[in-house]
């Protein structure tokens, strides 16, 4: 009923809770279809020992293609009616594919989605930021133009998806970093109604500075935020096209989260990856409307307006 793609590369310490944490899922009819993008720190011996002892796990292998192409990899492979995502250093909630496939089958709904919580190491874990009011309260048969919390669903992992829409529109992942958010701000938007529930459905790992190798880990790296801008571009484009109501809520996000990495990355740049990351800021603020800032924090207006004085000095 239920295909679970995940891709994963050099994740040996976390592995093994991961893989625990779907396969001690409440729900049970699923297959778990591991690519291995290429790891050579004994991960795939981990994900090969799962697949021997429960073969509703599979594992493919292939050479390492960044996790975009892996999880198209993974999505080709797959054969449930729900499609779920989840990345090999993070942990899923035990009854998050109950709840999100109950939500599914009673609604109608293309796409499920619920609460994330951060976690470092055994410390206690705490409400994601970015996801804080998504299932904040509860709705069913919505949609991203009236609940505009879902702008913040740059994540694949805290949803699922039917498989006939994901395919009807050809949904994919490109070869580049922040390859998701704008693929889920589509799926959003052409969805034609959501489930959106209050349960914590995963757990998202933040790796300490000394062993993190992970896209998110990289905040203000100059290629990073370059590549987050080209996302971020994306996405703009989609919901004008789409879901216009939603464009201000995502502009406010963009502003709290992805502007706040702007102001690290650009010191650090080198000329020419400043001048790319600030034609991509430029072309975002000329989409935002006058009073975008109004109502924000002091610290977030202060960071938009540092934002338009680079704009007008480039």
């Amino acid at each position: 009923m239920l295909s679970i793609v995940m891709p994963f590369y050099n994740v040996k310490p976390y592995l093994t809770r991961a893989l625990e944490s779907i396969r001690l899922q409440r729900f049970t009819d699923f297959e778990a279809i591991l690519v291995d993008d290429g790891s050579g720190d004994g991960s795939s011996a981990i994900a090969a020992g799962f697949a021997r002892r429960d073969p509703r796990f599979r594992v493919i292998r292939q050479e390492n293609t960044g996790p975009g192409p892996a999880r198209n990899r993974g999505i080709a492979e797959a054969r449930g009616g729900y499609l779920a995502f989840a990345d090999g250093d993070d942990e899923v909630t035990p009854e998050a594919y109950a709840s999100m496939i109950r939500a599914l089958e009673r609604s109608g709904s293309d796409i499920a989605c619920g609460r994330v919580l951060r976690f470092v190491g055994e410390e206690p874990p705490f409400l994601s930021e970015l996801h804080e009011e998504i299932g904040k309260t509860a709705a069913t048969r919505t949609h991203i133009t009236r609940y505009h919390p879902l702008v913040a669903n740059r994540t694949m992992w805290n949803q699922m998806f039917r498989r006939t829409f994901w395919d009807e529109h050809r949904f994919g992942f490109d070869a580049v970093l922040y390859e998701d958010i704008a693929v889920s701000a589509e799926a959003h938007a052409r969805a034609r109604s959501v489930e959106v529930l209050s349960d914590v459905v995963y757990r998202w790992r933040m790796r300490t500075a000394q062993e993190t190798t992970s896209i998110t880990g990289a905040f203000g790296r100059p290629d990073n935020v370059l590549a987050l801008m080209n996302a971020i571009a994306r996405t703009n484009a989609v919901l004008l096209e789409l879901a216009a109501e939603a464009k201000p809520a995502h502009d406010k996000l963009v502003i709290k989260y992805d502007f706040e990495a702007v102001l690290v990355a650009l010191p650090q740049a080198d000329p020419e990856t400043r001048k790319l990351i600030m034609a991509r800021v430029a072309e975002c603020v000329a989409t935002f409307p006058p009073d975008v800032a109004e109502g924000l924090p002091a610290e977030q207006r202060n960071r938009y307006a540092q934002i338009i004085a680079l704009v007008g000095d480039n």
